[in-house]
């Protein structure tokens, strides 16, 4: 009998977003991760002038950078933690942008064509549990962005775990142990613990599935970054730079241009 993980995996992700701690160590945690000043370059030479929409925003992180730039922003996040501590920011910051509090794996809480950009960083996508509910996602995002509109997004690489001994033992636990004997699909990991979370949930992306979720979106590949080990800027190219990278980082337009 397969072991169901919906409602663990659900759990998990409500536990994510209820979590105080969660937000409040969030930049600590990360303040030293070079992916995010490389993303913040890569997303100054993407996006188009007018609206943003940060789904997924955390605590303003982006917001703050695109906020000074002169656009105007959106933060949306699951966690009222996380668009607190934004707020504060902001706030202390001189800066303004509204926030949501909403579900990404639900219809987005915005009109049709409301946004020149969306973006969805650190690998956010991946807190959407299985690949019919991505692809509705993608669909809200089209929806809510004007024709030719640009959509930025981060993913891990699944590939790259190839790289550790770990990685390995998980590589082929998704492929064949949970294909068999649980109802996860390829690439979820269902973590035992993250930061006190019990089995913590996160879908890890080859390059050719998220490359094809986008295109199914209807969208069109603009600019692909593979990350270095170090994720400050990209892999040399090469034959095997789609294992070799530790994520990708993408920037798509909507269809209409």
């Amino acid at each position: 009998m397969r072991r169901r993980f919906g409602e663990i995996v659900r759990r998990s992700i409500r536990a994510y977003a209820s979590t105080p701690s969660i937000a409040h160590l969030y930049d600590r945690y990360y303040e030293n991760t070079p992916l995010l000043e490389y993303d913040t370059d890569f997303l100054a030479d993407v996006l188009t002038p007018g609206r943003v929409l940060d789904i997924g925003c955390g605590t303003g992180r982006h917001l703050l950078d695109l906020s000074r730039r002169g656009f105007e922003c959106v933060g949306m996040d699951l966690s009222a933690h996380m668009t607190d501590l934004a707020r504060v920011k902001l706030e202390a910051a001189g800066l303004t942008a509204r926030l949501v509090r909403a579900d990404m794996a639900r219809p987005l809480p915005f009109a049709d064509g409301s946004f020149e950009n969306v973006i969805c960083m650190f690998s956010t996508i991946g807190l959407v549990p299985g690949a019919a509910a991505r692809d509705a996602f993608l669909g809200e995002v089209r929806r809510v962005l004007v024709p030719g509109g640009v959509f930025a997004l981060h993913v891990h690489n699944r590939l790259y775990n190839v790289y550790s001994p770990w990685g390995r033992r998980w590589l082929l636990k998704t492929y064949i142990w949970d294909r068999l004997f649980t109802d996860l699909e390829v690439g979820d990991r269902v973590m035992e613990e993250y930061r006190g979370i019990k089995n913590m949930y996160l879908h890890v992306f080859s390059l050719s599935e998220v490359t094809g979720l986008l295109r199914r979106g209807g969208f069109e590949i603009r600019r692909l970054s593979y990350l270095n080990d170090s994720r400050n800027g990209e892999v040399a190219p090469g034959r095997f730079a789609s294992v070799k990278a530790n994520g990708f980082l993408i920037a798509a337009a909507a269809p209409g241009a």
